[in-house]
């Protein structure tokens, strides 16, 4: 089956023609390695934090797996030089088992360390939170808590009527009243008036089996005190899906966000980030989402940000959708690594996993991940940066964070898992027992978290895994972002209201130029709303991503080929647009580079249709001077189909 698709989104904006290239440029300062002082051990799973009071004070965590020890441990590292420098500032390895760290500073300064702790085997866990007054260079004995899964912190700093308050949140699992082979998972959070010296009491919300909670993201406060943290919903645990081939079929989760509006006294009704085609597999990579919200006062302020990694098109892409009335509704999801090429069949990779998404203190939006581009096997990685100027719509081309990848060959350092079932077998009366030995897949794909901190000069602070040493490192560097926020990237479109749900996309004629690869869209856009709107109406490009080459923008009104391109749309002898009529046609065209065979695929392995599609997402925008327009957005699509 043809299988193959030219995906393009656009914006749809009343406004004059601009000839201007879209502003923007990264830059990544040098590496620098966070855990040299446990240089023998791999690390994953990564966290990072910086005193909102003082730059140079920083601190990493990060999951260890130790040749001297038998199971998993975790470290803190601390700065006192604004990253350039790192020492080790505390393990938990005299514990049975440590996992899920978790490291940054309270409003006042205060350094916060938490992570799951196995106090005593075989199963007595805890979650232990440490505090540090010195920026992390000594600290508490730990406020043991009951044991919740991927714990998160979050602070209350603003000046609201909840602030100094500490919340803890992670997954619960509660055995169920048939047997303790069944149990309900949900999301539980703890709450603190003395920055964790003591907690008061859980509150929690179950998913309703055979629903349970899975892929577990962090939480934020927003201006007004809400508590807002997102997790993975799996819709039914009682699936044979077992496979990409199966996940790709139908979402298998939602990913959901969950509020607190009475100081974490009670979690309201989860809302509905996004369906999520969920891949339920540590190999192929974590699913833990990410959130993050805009303190500046730009004009994205309050805007919350989430990222996943899902498998709809066939590979793991990083979406994201964001959210600006404190994470009720929340935008269609946006491609934040469409600039990759993707295989021949999209099963095949390239996979984008473990993202994670920051705002600095102008509102730039940055998103990380490891990225398989590079890597025939897609398994290793390297570390990507991406940034945002118009609220998450757009993405500037993602950059490497390194130029050295991790690769797994054979001289590369496997990480072991080692158990033994000397207990069961003489609790069974067994006459001998067994140690198992595996490769600890956990480190092949960085863990279940990474992280971005943002410092006051708004510089980005990322953390990721190399194993360019030959052992998985944790490393950091500093990343700068120039350019200016803009609403919808351009100023002359900053104003606009939008009116999707108004507007209609209709396609004229459709050709494919096999010669030159080029695609010519005849489209014009129809007012099926009740209000008659100004003219001219714009359309934007947000995203070009294509399975058969690389996509391209051609003849666009403000010259750009890509992302921010756009045309003008108007009427012959109108400054309106009423209602049912439609805008004169316009020709947008699309060039197809790089371009690759197109064949039969085995439609098992994923979904497909006997089609090239096109889909464009449309979001609508118009000013009009009879009424105001919330911002809403639509999606809707077209397809181009050939012969098979």
């Amino acid at each position: 089956m043809l299988a193959h698709r030219v995906a393009i989104a656009l914006f749809f904006a009343a406004v004059g023609l601009r000839q201007a290239d879209r502003a923007g440029t990264i830059a990544v300062g040098p590496n620098v390695q966070i855990s040299r002082a446990r240089a023998h051990d791999a690390h994953a799973e990564s966290w990072i934090g910086i005193d909102p009071n003082d730059d140079r004070r920083m601190l990493a965590c990060a999951m260890v797996n130790a040749s001297s020890l038998r199971a998993l441990s975790t470290s803190v590292f601390v700065s006192k030089n604004g990253g350039l420098d790192w020492d080790l500032s505390m393990t938990t390895d005299q514990f049975a088992q440590s996992g899920d760290p978790i490291c940054t500073f309270g409003p006042d300064g205060t350094a916060y360390f938490a992570a799951g702790v196995l106090v005593e085997p075989p199963d007595y866990t805890q979650t232990f939170v440490y505090r540090s007054l010195d920026g992390g260079r000594t600290w508490s004995a730990p406020l043991r808590m009951p044991f919740v899964d991927r714990e998160h912190l979050a602070f209350d700093d603003t000046a609201g009527p909840f602030q100094g308050l500490a919340y803890l949140h992670g997954t619960s699992r509660r055995r169920s009243l048939a047997s303790d082979a069944s149990a309900s998972y949900g999301v539980s959070l703890l709450r603190s008036r003395d920055g964790f010296r003591t907690f008061e009491d859980m509150t929690s919300r179950d998913a309703v089996p055979p629903s349970i909670i899975f892929g577990m993201g962090n939480s934020v406060v927003t201006a007004d005190g809400t508590l807002v943290l997102i997790t993975g919903q799996v819709k039914d645990t009682t699936s044979r899906a077992q496979s990409r081939a199966d996940w790709v079929q139908t979402p298998n989760a939602v990913l959901t966000a969950l509020r607190s509006v009475d100081r974490g006294r009670t979690l309201e009704p989860a809302s509905a980030v996004s369906e999520w085609y969920m891949a339920r597999s540590g190999v192929i990579g974590t699913v833990n989402p990410h959130l993050a919200i805009d303190r500046s006062d730009g004009v994205f302020k309050d805007r919350l940000y989430a990222v996943w990694p899902d498998l709809r098109t066939g590979r793991l892409t990083i979406n994201l959708s964001h959210s600006s009335d404190g994470g009720t509704r929340w935008s269609a999801p946006v491609v934040v690594d469409a600039d990759v090429l993707v295989r021949e069949h999209s099963h095949e990779g390239p996979d984008s996993v473990n993202p994670a998404v920051a705002v600095n203190n102008r509102g730039v939006v940055a998103v990380t991940w490891a990225d398989r581009r590079e890597h025939a096997d897609n398994l290793g990685w390297h570390p990507r940066f991406a940034a945002s100027l118009d609220g998450g719509d757009t993405f500037l081309p993602s950059v490497r964070l390194s130029a050295v990848g991790t690769t797994f060959g054979p001289a590369d350092l496997s990480p072991l898992r080692v158990a033994s079932d000397a207990e069961a077998a003489r609790a069974a009366g067994a006459d001998r027992a067994a140690i198992s030995v595996r490769l600890e897949y956990f480190f092949y794909g960085e863990g279940d978290t990474t992280h971005i901190a943002t410092d006051r000069a708004g510089r980005f602070h990322p953390t990721w895994i190399d194993n360019r040493t030959g052992v998985p490192q944790l490393w950091t560097a500093a990343v700068s972002v120039d350019g200016d926020v803009l609403r919808n990237g351009d100023r002359t479109l900053s104003d606009l209201a939008d009116l999707s749900r108004d507007m209609r996309l209709e396609t004229v004629e459709k050709s494919y130029d096999p010669a030159t690869g080029t695609i010519t869209l005849s489209v014009r856009v129809r007012n099926a709303g009740s209000s008659a709107r100004d003219l001219p109406l714009t359309v934007r490009v947000i995203s070009l991503t294509s399975q058969v080459g690389s996509t391209t923008v051609v003849s666009s009104d403000n010259g750009m080929t890509g992302p921010g391109a756009f045309w003008i749309f108007k009427k012959s002898a109108a400054s309106r647009l009423s209602c049912g009529e439609a805008t004169d046609a316009r020709t947008l065209s699309f060039r197809l580079d790089q371009r690759k065979p197109v064949k039969t695929i085995d439609t098992s392995r994923q979904r497909s249709s006997r089609t090239i599609e096109s889909s464009l997402r449309t979001f609508w925008r118009s000013q009009s001077s009879s009424c105001g327009c919330q911002a809403i957005t639509s999606t809707s699509s077209i397809a181009i189909r050939y012969g098979v």
